[in-house]
């Protein structure tokens, strides 16, 4: 089984818990490890949840099959959602930043100096 550290985390009810910066290991099991590819997601909201569907669009698709295989289905309670979502936005800009620091590095290092 494979751990990995991760910050935040939710109690048994889906709410924040305690200290954002509280370290977690979560523990992956080996048919787990693998993950699945996804190229598509479709996201449907109720009063109690917000629904995630992974899916897998195949590439060739004839005009007019709008087909995707769903991979997989994550339920999450609002405040999960939410969570999930600032996490996600958060992750994506930080990695956005790491990409445009090694870009303006690279850059700077390829320029003759004068």
């Amino acid at each position: 089984m494979a751990e990995e550290n991760t910050q935040g985390g939710t109690g048994k009810d889906g709410a924040p818990q305690g200290n954002p910066a509280r370290n977690y290991q979560v523990h992956i099991n080996e048919d787990n490890r693998a993950g699945v590819y996804a190229n598509a997601v479709s996201v449907h909201v109720n009063r109690n949840e917000v629904v995630l569907d992974f899916g897998y669009i195949q590439p060739g698709q004839q005009q007019g099959q709008n087909r995707i295989d769903v991979i997989s289905r994550v339920n999450l309670n609002h405040q999960v959602a939410r969570s999930f979502m600032t996490l996600l936005q958060d992750a994506i800009l930080d990695f956005q930043n790491r990409v445009k620091e090694a870009d303006g590095a690279q850059a700077s290092d390829t320029q003759p100096q004068q």
